[in-house]
């Protein structure tokens, strides 16, 4: 019996059983990995380690998924034609945005409608401005492309100088944990799949293609190699926060994608506030040593890896609709307590399991707590009469 196979089909084998061979992350990454040139450092948040680096072995499982799925998407495409990759992408965001361009009103409304989902919350909580647009430039961003020098925070004592360290290494983590998140997000494509559809029905294959090859090559890419002009990833973010008025966030994006990824993002940022010192000028210290663009690929990198640390802890269970309310519960843990969750949940901790578990349960009680209180509010309301006494 013969069995006939296209070329095609014989390429996607051949690179199949190539990636099945383990070789590991790129060179170049690994390199910074074990010379301590990533944006996270020697993070406190880290369990401890063997013969191999946390980083390594938190970065390959990702990584490792993403090869699989750009052999299967490319079969015939080398994985370190990178310039290839860079092509095809860059005739993707041109398709897109040709797309795109006259769906503009409905695609930013469509954001705001998911994000107002995602986050309950509406126009009268956040002042809330989305624009898509054509380009996005290192002019528009607001953080640095470093850390910032930053004297003027006068400390108690080496104690207070140590503790303001550890904060910005949580920060670091922070800022990985809403990279992840925010992938994750634009990964759910249940959330935009039949408005999308309507809209055009090419575009949500173009934005699996957009999002599989930017996952590629931030990997594959070498961040201090790249000039500043390329670190914007196609969208950018300013959020205002205020405690006695409604804090703003606005966001620019050149395409669907890119505006609900950094939506989402600057959401997070938004809740991020409550775990960063309370004193401001301390504050304004972490967030100048932790937020800088060159920082964005390991973000990234990092941030997927870490989030999908956290899902596996959380098994089957559905859970997309409280992601924000338990990044808060994280986020504002005190940063001792936020470094020994995170490194329970690393190290795949029974203790981290259990912790989150308990997190997951809080967080639904209280909801359908709110949810019972509020209903019940509604109900009483509809028994009373002009008087204000009960019908019934």
């Amino acid at each position: 019996m013969k069995i006939i196979i296209s070329e095609r089909q014989l390429k996607l084998i051949e690179k199949n059983i190539q990636s099945s061979i383990k070789e590991g992350l790129p060179k170049e990454l690994l390199k910074q990995i074990y010379s301590g040139k990533t944006s996270l450092g020697d993070n406190p948040a880290f369990p401890p380690e063997d013969e191999l680096k946390f980083e390594e072995k938190l970065l390959l499982p990702t990584y490792e998924k993403i090869v699989s799925e750009i052999n299967t998407m490319y079969p015939e495409v080398d994985l370190d034609d990178t310039d290839k990759f860079k092509t095809i992408l860059s005739k993707l965001l041109k398709t897109c945005q040709d797309i795109e361009k006259p769906l503009k009103s409905q695609l930013e409304l469509l954001v705001m409608k998911i994000t107002q989902k995602i986050f309950n919350v509406t126009e009268e909580d956040v002042d809330l401005t989305i624009e898509m647009v054509d380009k996005v430039t290192a002019d528009d961003i607001k953080i640095s492309l470093l850390p910032e020098a930053d004297d003027t925070v006068e400390f108690e004592g080496i104690d207070d100088l140590k503790g303001i360290n550890d904060d910005i290494y949580k920060r670091r983590v922070v800022n990985c944990l809403m990279q992840g998140i925010s992938n994750r997000y634009i990964h759910a494509y249940e959330l935009y799949l039949k408005d999308i559809f309507v809209l055009n029905d090419v575009l949500l294959g173009v934005y699996k293609r957009i999002i599989l090859l930017n996952e590629y090559l931030n990997f594959v890419t070498n961040a201090n190699k790249v000039d500043e002009d390329n670190i914007t990833f196609g969208s950018t973010s300013d959020v205002i926060v205020r405690s006695n008025d409604k804090s703003v966030v606005t966001v620019k994006g050149m395409n669907f994608i890119a505006l609900l990824h950094e939506t989402v993002k600057a959401m997070l940022d938004l809740i991020s506030v409550n775990g960063l010192p309370k004193n401001v000028e301390k504050m304004k210290y972490v967030l100048k040593k932790a937020d800088f663009r060159y920082a964005s690929y390991w973000d990234m990198r990092f941030g997927i890896s870490m989030w999908n640390k956290i899902e596996d802890k959380l098994g089957d269970s559905e859970y997309t609709d409280i992601i924000p309310y338990l990044f808060y519960v994280i986020v504002s843990k005190p940063t001792d307590e936020f470094n020994t969750f995170m490194q329970n949940i690393f190290a795949n901790t029974r203790q981290g399991k259990i912790e989150l578990k308990s997190m997951v349960d809080g967080i639904r009680y209280k909801l359908d707590q709110d949810k019972f209180e509020e209903d019940l509010e509604i109900k009483r309301n509809v028994l009373q009469d002009d008087s204000g006494e009960f019908l019934v």
